[in-house]
């Protein structure tokens, strides 16, 4: 679309909040999401991750690591290390290191994916950088990928919302357009088996 900002062009995708939007009076700091399991309830992408994820401050050896790779795998990714700010890792075999881009809610997200052939990883990952916004209202946290317009409402393990209501009425006070998003009762029916 004319005028549009490429940071903003994916939120058409799922039809949503778009980056700007969403930042609009953000607030995140990090220390407010480590030390918890959290699980998403409400998402604007064609699937969601069903594991518990876990937030952390980057140590030297973490940030190392990721130097370590990305140098190897794709050197000529831009990456400012010392705004380090969070990892996260959403799923085994996943993990993302995010660095300040200057405004509290904005990132850049370094995405490390351990890449599988059968039971064997491959020898190198698949690595890539995608802009973020991040925001926490009351208990919640909202993630959007500005890149291609996926979003996440998130809550602790232990406070998630049980139905369809309360997971639309949370996922709106972070300030994201409900009715074209899901719950992940969704995908608790398609799991019946498994513990979300």
């Amino acid at each position: 679309m004319p005028g549009e900002s490429s940071v903003d062009a994916g939120s058409r995708a799922f039809n949503l909040t778009s980056c700007k939007e969403f930042e609009q009076g953000a607030r995140f700091d990090p220390h407010d999401v480590i030390d918890s399991l959290w699980r998403i309830f409400y998402f604007w992408a064609k699937g969601m991750e069903i594991s518990a994820i876990l937030f952390s401050l980057p140590s030297d050896k973490k940030i190392q690591d990721f130097k370590e790779i990305a140098g190897t795998v794709n050197p000529e990714l831009e990456v400012n290390w010392n705004k380090s700010a969070l990892v996260m890792e959403p799923r085994p075999g996943v993990q993302v290191l995010l660095t300040s881009c200057g405004h509290d809610e904005a990132f850049r997200a370094l995405v490390k994916k351990e890449q599988q052939h059968g039971e064997q990883p491959l020898q190198k990952p698949h690595i890539y950088i995608t802009e973020v916004r991040m925001k926490t209202v009351n208990r919640y946290l909202g993630i959007i990928n500005c890149g291609d317009g996926t979003a996440f409402a998130l809550a602790r393990v232990e406070e998630i919302p049980t139905t369809d209501e309360e997971c639309m009425i949370a996922a709106t006070h972070l300030g994201l357009k409900v009715l074209s998003g899901k719950s992940y009762l969704i995908m608790k029916n398609l799991y019946a088996g498994d513990e979300l």
